[in-house]
């Protein structure tokens, strides 16, 4: 699987330098090693976006995207995100207790959540305290008790320099505990087996599956009808992504073009549709700090609230004008105060700047007529009705310019608001 293949290889490049650590003969050696250590996390991020736009398994990273929000978690190192992005897309239509576990054990975010500091003689319950709120049960399910039980559990749960699961067991803490009302010897793994027989935790996340893939406002009736089959099948996420997307609601119009696409999908998909090459593949890390979606890097331990929280004033305008830059030339402003920021002003666009290969959209429609290509270009990328005419789209476009018109309708349909919706 060509995924696969980019992603180990951009891991293999990561040892790599942390070997060059190891390595190092002097103590600036080793500085500058470490540097490119922490670097690496950058192309981490780049090279999963271009994966989701071009590799040969979308919808594996559509939902390894949703995972990646869900447990939010900020990386700094590049295997250590590698290996996450590996877990996520491992279990990302497979079990969820399993993908609980993994992410339990990811170096990632055993670092993010302090457990590397979670030991017998002092817990530490930030990662037990997420684990209940954020990723299973959902706030007001548990208690402060039940908290500390939990960070006693995963106790001695830890990674070595490769970022390699290590149980520690002399830090382990295998005294009774009480979880829920239920109580015995456990463990983490235990913990998590308890914690999915509440059907709460079934509820908390089909409600997340629903906001995300169906309707940001939340219909009671199918997020309980969805809770069943996650929880009926022993939480077999891709089932129950079957379920959804055989059901009839689920293509329903008040469900159709209504939630706005994150910064990662718009930028992926438009990668996709153009076919884009950047001249920098720097400009993949630019737009997703410019757009306000960072890989790795989300704004707090709940992830990013999406929907109309991914627009303000500076983000819209860039969104709609996005499309007229690549196809058409036409200037546009971006504002960002990042480390791809260069000094000189106009460095900006030199980092957006792109090849597009458009060459099958023309060919498809070179015969068609004007109302023809509008009407199949709004099939292709328009989810919502659209709330102009065709006459607006078409007005003032050359249509006897066969080579470039499927360009210009192209660019004013992708800046329509209908195209920020899905």
């Amino acid at each position: 699987n060509r995924d696969w293949i980019i992603v180990r290889l951009a891991h293999k490049g990561i040892i790599e330098k942390i070997e060059a650590v190891s390595m190092a003969s002097d103590k600036s050696e080793k500085k500058m090693a470490r540097k490119e250590v922490q670097k690496s996390v950058q192309g981490v991020k780049k090279e999963w976006a271009i994966q989701m736009a071009f590799g040969t398994s979308p919808f594996v990273d559509r939902m390894a995207l949703f995972w990646h929000g869900h447990f939010a978690c900020t990386v700094r190192l590049g295997h250590y995100a590698t290996q996450q992005i590996n877990t996520l897309r491992k279990h990302a239509l497979g079990n969820f207790r399993d993908m609980v576990i993994d992410i339990a054990k990811d170096a990632g975010m055993l670092d993010f959540l302090n457990n590397k500091q979670n030991v017998k003689s002092r817990p530490n319950e930030n990662f037990a305290r997420e684990l209940m709120e954020l990723f299973t049960l959902g706030r007001g399910n548990y208690t402060e008790t039940d908290i500390k039980e939990v960070a006693r559990a995963f106790t001695g749960w830890n990674h070595d320099e490769l970022g390699e699961f290590v149980f520690k067991e002399k830090r382990h803490d295998f005294g009774k505990k009480t979880v829920l009302g239920k109580t015995g010897n456990f463990s983490g793994e235990d913990v998590v087996d308890i914690l999915l027989e509440k059907k709460q935790t079934s509820i908390f996340i089909a409600k997340k599956i629903y906001r995300y893939f169906v309707n940001p406002q939340p219909d009671e009736k199918y997020v309980n009808a969805i809770a069943e089959k996650l929880y009926s099948t022993g939480y077999n996420i891709g089932e129950t992504m079957r379920f959804i997307m055989l059901s009839d609601w689920f293509y329903a119009s008040e469900n159709m073009g209504v939630k706005i696409k994150s910064p990662i999908e718009l930028v992926t998909n438009m990668m996709k549709s153009l076919r884009l090459d950047f001249h920098r593949p720097v400009a993949v890390l630019f737009l997703q700090r410019a757009l306000g979606q960072v890989l790795f890097n989300p704004p707090n331990v709940a992830g990013w609230p999406g929907d109309k929280a991914w627009i303000d004033n500076a983000t819209l305008m860039l969104r709609l004008n996005m499309p007229g830059f690549f196809l058409m030339n036409k200037e546009i402003g971006v504002r960002v105060k990042s480390e791809f920021e260069a000094a000189r002003p106009n460095q900006k666009i030199k980092q957006l700047q792109a090849d597009i290969n458009i060459k099958a959209l023309e060919n498809e429609f070179k015969d068609k007529s004007k109302e023809e290509v509008i009407a199949g270009i709004v099939e292709l990328f328009i989810q919502t009705p659209l709330t102009v005419s065709h006459a607006t789209i078409s007005a003032g476009v050359d249509d006897t310019d066969r080579e470039n018109r499927v360009r210009y309708y192209l660019n004013r349909i992708l800046s329509l608001p209908e195209y920020q919706m899905c």
